[in-house]
C-alpha cells in the first residue's frame, strides 16, 4: 500500500477502488490510518538515520543538476535558510551541517 501511494503516486481513493474490485471493502479512513501507523513505526528508522548522518564529519549528496524554475529555486533557498550566492565548498558544508543539527525531525 505504501509503495503504491508513494512510489507509484496512487492516491488512497484509487487504492480503495482497486481493493473494491478485488472484493475487499476497505474504507479510505482505514487506509489513511494504516499510512499514519506506518509513519509512526518508521520514525525509529528516521531517527537512527539522522543520528548516523550527524555523527559523520562529511555529508555526501548527489549533486546532479536538475532544471528548475527560478521561483522554485528561490522557494527552495528560503526553506533551506540560505541566499542564492556563491560559497566556498567548505563553508557550504559547515552551514548545511549546522542547519541539519538545528533541524528537528
Amino acid at each position: 500500500m505504501l509503495v503504491a501511494k508513494y512510489l507509484n503516486h496512487l492516491p488512497l481513493y484509487r487504492q480503495k477502488a482497486i481493493f473494491g474490485r478485488a472484493g475487499l471493502a476497505i474504507p479510505r479512513s482505514t487506509l489513511a490510518a494504516w499510512v499514519g501507523q506506518c509513519g509512526v513505526h518508521l520514525q525509529l528508522l528516521v531517527d537512527a538515520l539522522r543520528s548516523e548522518m550527524l555523527r559523520s564529519r562529511v555529508l555526501r549528496a548527489d549533486e546532479t543538476p536538475v532544471a528548475t524554475r527560478p521561483a522554485a529555486l528561490q522557494s527552495c533557498c528560503r526553506i533551506a535558510g540560505c541566499r542564492p550566492r556563491l560559497h566556498s565548498q567548505r563553508r557550504r558544508q559547515d552551514e548545511f551541517t549546522a542547519r541539519l543539527r538545528r533541524c528537528s525531525l
